[in-house]
């Protein structure tokens, strides 16, 4: 049976010729391509995807597990937030500290009680891994 498959295309095994496409809900398909697919797959890797080919469904719920491709295509909706792609980069010390504060990364460590002065537990991080070269 021909299905469709859209999400992010994560993983590609060139010497199997497989790839891996993650759902929205968080499933994945697998997928064995044809050697003509390979420059496509690679250069469409991160990237929002839709894939057409021949199915293999789950038993438990007859979603598709498994497409052995017959095309795959950028999705036509850009790459963001929603689907997973890749963010532009940005362009300045600002906008890298907005993205870095909007993801939580900054400010990650705000509650932990066992680091103590963040300037100390840097330097002791730092001074732990210069013996761990030389030792």
């Amino acid at each position: 049976m021909m299905e469709r498959s859209e999400g992010i295309l994560r993983e590609i095994n060139l010497d199997k010729r497989s790839c891996r496409i993650v759902l929205s809900s968080g499933n994945s398909v697998s997928c064995q391509y044809e050697e003509q697919h390979e420059p496509l797959v690679k250069r469409l890797l991160g990237l929002h995807v839709i894939a057409m080919g021949e199915a293999t469904a789950r038993k438990a719920n007859g979603n598709v597990r498994a497409l052995r491709l017959q095309d795959i295509s950028r999705a036509g909706r850009s790459p963001g937030k929603q689907s997973g792609g890749p963010a532009p980069q940005p362009k300045n010390g600002k906008e890298l500290l907005d993205r870095l504060v909007k993801t939580g990364l900054v400010g990650l460590w705000k509650d932990r009680s066992d680091l103590g002065n963040s300037s100390t537990f840097a330097r002791k991080l730092r001074e732990d891994a210069e013996r761990r070269i030389w030792d």
